[in-house]
């Protein structure tokens, strides 16, 4: 079996897309409240120079906590039924798989304040079972 060119286009468009922050050129879904604070807390990552970002449930919430300047500070708190969801987005961004597994590590590509920066993600199930991702922002962003 062949996919005709048009299928096999948008299939290898997935693993090279590039995710523009800045125009929300996201399509109208009814997950778009998420997928918007997905980008925007991207977005505040870029501009406030972060090397690290972390979700993670800590006691019944969500937790999205920063690396900046070696030191790690609490970004926000979020209900602990959005993480699993926060995750999954990540996860599409980056094209992994979105069944639970003990590690996955990939890159998402997204432009924003107007450049474009590649991120690694690393997603690992925690002992309680949820999962947690560790985005790492390239040098050249904390550097700036």
């Amino acid at each position: 079996m062949t996919l005709d060119p048009d299928k096999r286009r948008a299939a290898a468009s997935l693993f090279s897309r590039v995710f523009d922050l800045d125009g929300h050129d996201e399509r109208p879904t009814s997950d778009r409240p998420l997928v918007r604070l997905c980008s925007l807390i991207l977005l505040e990552c870029i501009a406030s120079r972060v090397s690290d970002l972390q979700l993670s449930l800590v006691e019944n919430k969500g937790v999205a906590t920063v690396q900046l300047q070696g030191s790690w500070k609490e970004m926000m708190n979020y209900p602990a039924p959005m993480h699993g969801a926060m995750v999954n987005r990540f996860k599409v961004m980056a094209n992994l798989d979105l069944a639970k597994q003990p590690t996955q590590e990939g890159e998402l590509r997204v432009r924003g304040h107007g450049r474009e920066v590649r991120i690694r993600i690393t997603v690992r199930k925690e002992p309680t079972g949820a999962e947690e991702a560790l985005l790492h922002f390239p040098d050249d962003v904390t550097d700036r």
